[in-house]
This record gives C-alpha cells, sequence and structure tokens, in this order.
C-alpha cells in the first residue's frame, strides 16, 4: 500500500494524503493507488461526495494562462463498483481521479463547480436579489430584465420584445450550467457594457444554489 496518512477534509470526507517528510517522489504506481483508494473511501462513506475532477481543469489552466495537463486518466475502476451511490447529475465517462499537481501548477480545482446546488436556497436568492427584475414562470414576461423562462440552451440577446444592450446581443454564448456559473459571479465582466446592475454573488455555493433553482424554475 502507498505510504501516507488519512486525513479529514470537509465535506469531502478522508482522504490519503501522502508522505512527503522524507522527500521521495511519489511514483506513478503509487499515484494510481492512491487515486483508487481516494475515490472508494470517499464513496463508501458519503454516497457519493464529488471528489472528482473533469477535462474541464485542461481548459482552466490555458485560461489562465497555463499549458493543459498531461492526458486526463481514464476512470478508475473505484467508481465502477460504486455507481450506484454516484449522483445521477454526474457521468462515469467524465468521472477522473484527483490529480497530485505540483505547487507551481497553473491549475485549479473546479470541484465547487459540480457540487449539487440546493433549489430551496436557490429560490431565496432569486426571491431577495433577482426577482424585482426577471420572472421565471411561462408567459411571466419580461420587466426590467428579461424573461428567464426557458433559459437554458437559449442565446444571450434573443428574448422577443426586449430591449438589448448591444454587448448582450453581440456576446453570442449559449446559456447554461456553466456560462450562468461564470456570468453570475461579476455580469459586468462578463458582458462588459452590459445594462444588468446586478453585481454577482461572489461564493461558488450561492451560485450552485441559484442555479439549480433557475434550472428548475425556467424549464
Amino acid at each position: 500500500m502507498a505510504g501516507g496518512k488519512f486525513t479529514q477534509h470537509p465535506p469531502f470526507g478522508l482522504r490519503r494524503e501522502a508522505a512527503q517528510d522524507s522527500g521521495r517522489p511519489i511514483e506513478d504506481h503509487e499515484k494510481e493507488t492512491l487515486c483508487a483508494e481516494d475515490i472508494t473511501t470517499s464513496i463508501r462513506r458519503s454516497k457519493g461526495i464529488r471528489v472528482f475532477l473533469t477535462k474541464a481543469e485542461d481548459a482552466t489552466a490555458v485560461a489562465n494562462g497555463g499549458s493543459p495537463a498531461d492526458p486526463v486518466p481514464a476512470p478508475c475502476d473505484a467508481s465502477e463498483q460504486h455507481s450506484d451511490l454516484l449522483p445521477p447529475s454526474l457521468t462515469l465517462s467524465s468521472l477522473t481521479c484527483l490529480r497530485l499537481t505540483s505547487a507551481g501548477s497553473h491549475q485549479r480545482h473546479l470541484l465547487t463547480q459540480y457540487l449539487g446546488g440546493d433549489v430551496k436556497k436557490g429560490a431565496n436568492l432569486f426571491k431577495t436579489r433577482c426577482a424585482q427584475c426577471h420572472t421565471v414562470e411561462k408567459d411571466g414576461g419580461n420587466k426590467i430584465g428579461p424573461a428567464l423562462h426557458g433559459l437554458w440552451g437559449r442565446k444571450t440577446g434573443s428574448v422577443e420584445g426586449y430591449s438589448y444592450t448591444d454587448a448582450n446581443k453581440q456576446k453570442g454564448i449559449e446559456w447554461n450550467d456553466q456560462t450562468l456559473f461564470d456570468y453570475l459571479e461579476n455580469p459586468k465582466k462578463y458582458i462588459p457594457g452590459t445594462k444588468m446592475a446586478f453585481g454577482g454573488l461572489k461564493k461558488p455555493k450561492d451560485r450552485n444554489d441559484l442555479i439549480a433553482y433557475l434550472k428548475d424554475a425556467t424549464a
């Protein structure tokens, strides 16, 4: 078994950390063992707590001025053994083991983006932060902001009857979980020139909650 110790990483359960005191580099075969142990332990302890990363971290590395990491490893067999415990929003084909990256890596973990949001908390956020400008129900109509019904898969600046800025019309993105997650952090930065007055949600958990609500309410 690979050297190291188990440590608690709330809310992700136990994770084995390789011993670094000796300065000995971690061998490839040890990385594979650690990877399998991480997934097996975490799934057994917490019914699908998501301790996985996807190929999205490579795209983030490039966006941050770095370079893609080594090819993403294949999903660990451990995930196959416990597939009944994985959240339905994650498919086995998208799962990869947590990587052992160097301190100087340009990558940042996108783990937060794959944590499921709380619909009820998202509804409260919408009520206090968004409802004065937007509707979510079918035939809700435009208010200060455009109607949000049918938001997923819609292009920016495309709601009929709403007067958009040129910035919104020309952005040309499609709304989905990822684009909304990025947009809601700082709308004015994401679409420079937008007239949306909303300052954004800085906490990833708040964005996940709001997205969970919007995905349900605007369908």
